[in-house]
């Protein structure tokens, strides 16, 4: 009986510490666009090159594949709020036009649990720069999580996968001397978020302690409690 018990015990803690993580809101980081990709059950690219390059304005309706999206300036200057699409190996990038304000992304369609992008800052004359350290900030269905990333010029990719819909995603630039860019936007969705290697490692205990536990409620009692044998 005294086995049983810690068995249950056991079995109910480790249920909870799983819920426990359930519960938590799941966001997972990417810096490699091959394996942002490959989490996504299904995605959509906008290259953005479509765009004219020349000012724009502020807020303008853009898609990914079958997926809808806004892309906004937050100014910081109250002179500046424009979109300015820069070229760089026939490329059009996405930046706005003045050093302290942020790229939003927003107003996503529904199904949209995840945002990537090439993302970098670039100098005055748009000239990409290495070390330049960004600042991310993500609303999903949870509430809002910070990250920091480090660009290293026009490959650095930053991806976000959430357990929960988004429904913004803000890029800005450390230091107010660059401008932030975004080139070819990715948007996804993916039925449950990707699991973390200490996560799956809980569920297999758990599922584990269960499975002894029901092994041993199942065992005869007879085998327990057995009778002596009698001697004739």
């Amino acid at each position: 009986m005294q086995h049983r018990f810690t068995g249950i015990r056991l079995l109910v803690g480790n249920c909870l510490l799983l819920l426990a993580l359930q519960a938590q809101a799941g966001v997972a980081e990417f810096t490699d666009r091959a394996s942002y990709l490959a989490a996504l059950t299904s995605f959509g690219a906008d290259n953005l090159n479509d765009r004219p390059i020349n000012q724009a304005a502020p807020t303008q309706l853009r898609n990914a594949g079958s997926f809808g999206y806004t892309a906004s300036v937050a100014m910081g200057n109250p002179l500046s709020g424009h979109f300015f699409s820069a070229t760089g190996r026939a490329d059009t990038w996405l930046s706005p036009s003045n050093a302290n304000d942020n790229l939003n992304f927003g107003s996503f369609s529904q199904g949209v649990y995840a945002i990537g992008a090439y993302l970098f800052a670039v100098d005055a004359q748009f000239t990409p720069l290495t070390g330049q350290s960004l600042t991310l900030s993500v609303m999903d269905g949870a509430g809002s999580h910070s990250f920091s990333f480090t660009s290293d010029g026009s490959a650095s990719f930053f991806g976000l996968l959430s357990s929960t819909p988004l429904s913004s995603f803000t890029v800005s630039a450390a230091q107010g001397s660059a401008w932030v860019v975004a080139n070819e936007v990715v948007l996804g969705n993916a039925m449950a978020p990707v699991p973390e290697p200490q996560s799956t490692t809980l569920l297999a205990l758990g599922l584990a302690t269960l499975a002894l536990c029901l092994h041993r409620r199942r065992a005869p009692l007879a085998l327990k409690a057995a009778p002596h044998a009698t001697a004739f």
